[in-house]
């Protein structure tokens, strides 16, 4: 999740409710609220300098999922209210409220396109609306306890103006049957490894980055095809390069999602 290396939480579930039929699982159209939540505890180490630092980011979001052309679905995601608080005390995010997120997406969670669609974050934008257009988990058409599975994606992606390359090896194992909010649902176990590099100029300057992550954590996903909830450990470690000064940051990060209340 490199978009949270540089600005505040952009993340989100989406839902609803269908009866699951014949075609196995599927996401379902609907609209549905969320409370979202990032712990991160931060290292940077710089000429042997070491500096620490704890952010906690919140947020509620409201995301709509709805049927489009073909296997395809529009989703749209709104981030309704938003906090972070560092060591120094609350910080100023309120260019986050209100944003909008467009997207298309299959009915298993591949993202085929997204943009802002209302708000202006400048260079960070793409990441943004990229990042939050990714919050259906890529699942399985025939989920069933016992079924496991990989993934592997190779892409490019924009961290303020600069092109990124990311390769994600996603490791999934559906574990068993549990009910959340009332509502039943498969658990699935998943874990990550994600390697990242990538080299520009940013304001008038050099640079060149390159790191790896790597994620443990579950997902609860409805049989009536909407996502309940989440947990997940990232650790991430990224060296950076500019002007013949090397220099690294490594994160903890513990997030959580869940239904709103």
């Amino acid at each position: 999740m490199l978009y949270r290396l540089t600005a505040p939480l952009a993340l989100a579930l989406a839902a609803s409710a269908l009866p699951l039929g014949a075609q196995g699982f599927r996401y379902a159209p609907g609209t549905a609220t969320y409370d979202a939540s990032v712990v991160t505890n931060m290292t940077r180490d710089i000429g042997g300098q070491r500096m620490a630092d704890q952010v906690t980011q919140r947020q509620r979001l409201t995301v709509s999922l709805t049927p489009g052309a073909a296997d395809t679905m529009q989703i749209g995601v709104t981030i309704d209210t938003a906090s972070l608080v560092s060591r120094t005390g609350p910080q100023d995010i309120s260019q986050l409220i209100g944003l909008k997120v467009a997207g298309k997406v299959s009915p298993l969670g591949h993202v085929y396109s997204s943009r802002l669609a209302s708000g202006d974050l400048g260079p960070a934008g793409p990441m943004v609306a990229g990042e939050l257009a990714k919050i259906l988990p890529r699942m399985r058409a025939d989920l069933r306890v016992g079924l496991a599975w990989t993934d592997t994606i190779a892409e490019q992606v924009e961290m303020l103006g600069v092109p990124i390359d990311r390769r994600t090896i996603v490791k999934s194992r559906v574990v068993g049957d549990t009910t959340v909010a009332g509502e039943r649902g498969w658990r699935v176990d998943r874990s990550a490894e994600v390697s990242f590099s990538g080299s520009g100029t940013m304001q008038g300057q050099a640079f060149t980055l390159r790191g790896t992550s790597n994620a443990d954590g579950l997902i609860v996903i409805g049989r009536s095809g909407r996502y309940l909830a989440s947990a997940q450990t990232d650790s991430v470690k990224t060296d950076f390069t500019a002007q013949g000064t090397s220099f690294s940051v490594t994160q903890t990060q513990k997030t959580t999602v869940a239904l709103a209340r």
